[in-house]
């Protein structure tokens, strides 16, 4: 598993033409064992979206409305014909609604190629493949196996959508093209209870610049710090984590209340990418501490299943006023 930071991943044109074909017919699925396999192939690839659908969403609305008085359900795939076969893979597939979206990794554009790099700028959210699989994968399993998962999010998608998880997680070597449009919706995001998470890939001094320059401009009225010993990440998370030259620590910048910005020291995701989970569990550690931390801490973790956001509407009824 790479952890390069010098090339930028060329998206595997195979893969991608599958997507699309899938996003171009996904709403013409009637197939219940085909739903299982968009449901499978999305989660591998940690896609919200399949094209432009939300794929969860649309089958599950799908599959209900089809339903019959006794709850069954048949399909058009081979054997859907029995409510038993086609009634089985409806709950398979329903049964990713029960999954916990904890992190949205930040698909983002660079310039193509940036600073001499190869390969494609649009692809530089992703220089690590696995680093959001690995970390979530890894803190599911200290919490007794919990189905926690992670899933990409475009920055063209909006605020709702950056409120599918508590975390969003952005990554890269060199500096992300954002427009003004583009901060507006991070500052937004994390103004409503969102957290943004950076990682420098290889440490590299041009991502951890830009991080801090866009948390100063997002956020003018508070000061990019390191974060204190006392911190709740380091002394009241999951995992406890006494701050030394050893340990990966972290910068942040906070409103006074809670953080809203968090900045990796050490780039501990490149840990996450090669799955070294026992020679280098301190970043595991760092990174799990810091979901805790977005979820509101122990020990009642405020985990929502898919589609519940965490996004709130405003409410469109005027109040009635008091006589």
């Amino acid at each position: 598993m790479s952890t390069d930071c010098d090339v930028a991943p060329m998206p595997d044109e195979a893969i991608e033409k599958g997507l699309r074909y899938l996003g171009d017919h996904i709403k013409d699925l009637d197939s219940l064992s085909a739903w299982c396999d968009i449901g499978n192939v999305a989660l591998a690839g940690g896609c919200r979206a399949v094209g432009r659908s939300e794929w969860c969403q649309l089958g599950t609305t799908m599959m209900l409305k089809q339903q019959r008085p006794d709850g069954s359900i048949v399909g058009s795939g081979p054997g859907e014909d029995d409510p038993v076969v086609a009634t089985s893979f409806m709950l398979l597939f329903l049964s990713r609604d029960n999954d916990f979206v904890i992190m949205q990794k930040l698909q983002y554009k660079a310039d193509d190629p940036p600073n001499g790099l190869v390969g494609s700028g649009n692809q530089l959210w992703n220089q690590r493949l696995y680093d959001s699989a690995d970390l979530v994968k890894w803190l599911g399993l200290q919490m007794c196996g919990l189905p926690l998962v992670w899933q990409s999010v475009d920055i063209s998608d909006s605020v709702e959508a950056f409120h599918d998880a508590p975390i969003l997680y952005i990554a890269g070597s060199t500096q992300p093209k954002l427009t003004d449009s583009d901060k507006a919706k991070l500052r937004q995001y994390a103004e409503e209870g969102g957290l943004i998470v950076g990682n420098a890939n290889c440490d590299k001094e041009a991502f951890k610049k830009w991080f801090a320059d866009l948390g100063t401009e997002l956020f003018p009225a508070y000061v990019f710090r390191k974060l204190p010993a006392q911190h709740p990440i380091y002394a009241h998370g999951f995992f406890e984590f006494p701050i030394t030259k050893l340990q990966p620590g972290v910068s942040g910048i906070s409103n006074g209340v809670r953080e809203l910005m968090l900045l990796m020291d050490g780039d501990p995701a490149a840990v996450w990418q090669t799955g070294a989970k026992v020679a280098r569990r301190p970043a595991f550690k760092i990174g799990s501490n810091i979901a805790i931390y977005a979820m509101d801490g122990m020990p009642n973790y405020h985990l929502r299943c898919r589609g519940e956001t965490y996004y709130v509407r405003p409410i469109a009824t005027t109040p009635a006023t008091a006589h």
